[in-house]
C-alpha cells in the first residue's frame, strides 16, 4: 500500500500537431511589409494553458503540504504528452494528395481573416506586446474592420 506522506503528481501536456504558423507568420510580415513597416518584428504563436498538473489530495492541510513540499520533492510520474491535431494532417500533404484536411476549428486561412485587422490596428498604433481578443473588439469599434472580411 503506497503511502499517505507521498504527494503525487501527474503532468499532462499538449502539443498542438498540423498548425502552419509558419504560413501565418509569413501572412503577417507581408502584411507588415506591404504596409511600409521597418521595424523589429517577432511572431510567435503561444499556447495557453497547454501543461496541466493533478496533484493528489493530502490528508494534512494545504499549510501544511506547501511547507513540507520546500523541503521534499514530490514523487513524479512520467510526463503524458497529449497531441492535439489542429488538422488531420499538414497543408503541405494536404497539397500533395488533394486531400480533405478538416481542421478541428477553422483553417489558417480563416485564421488569418478572422485575426488580420487586429494584427494592421496594433501595428499602425504601434503597439507593443501581444494581441489579444480585445485587440479585435477595439478594431471593431473604431470601425477599422476591412472590406474584404
Amino acid at each position: 500500500m503506497e503511502s499517505l506522506t507521498h504527494n503525487l503528481r501527474f503532468i499532462f501536456k499538449r502539443t498542438v500537431t498540423n498548425w502552419d504558423t509558419e504560413y501565418l507568420a509569413g501572412q503577417i510580415r507581408q502584411m507588415l511589409i506591404s504596409k511600409g513597416f521597418r521595424g523589429a518584428l517577432d511572431v510567435s504563436f503561444p499556447i495557453y494553458r497547454s501543461t496541466i498538473v493533478i496533484q493528489s489530495p493530502h490528508p494534512v492541510n494545504a499549510l501544511v503540504t506547501g511547507l513540507r513540499s520546500m523541503f521534499v520533492s514530490p514523487k513524479k510520474y512520467e510526463v503524458l504528452s497529449v497531441l492535439w491535431p489542429y488538422a488531420k494532417m499538414p497543408r503541405s500533404v494536404e497539397e500533395s494528395f488533394r486531400g480533405s484536411r478538416d481542421c478541428m476549428l477553422q483553417s489558417e486561412d480563416s485564421w488569418w481573416n478572422e485575426w488580420k485587422d487586429a494584427v494592421g490596428y496594433s501595428m499602425l498604433s504601434r503597439r507593443h506586446g501581444w494581441i489579444t481578443n480585445e485587440d479585435k473588439v477595439d478594431v471593431a469599434m473604431a470601425g477599422m474592420v476591412s472590406k474584404d472580411a
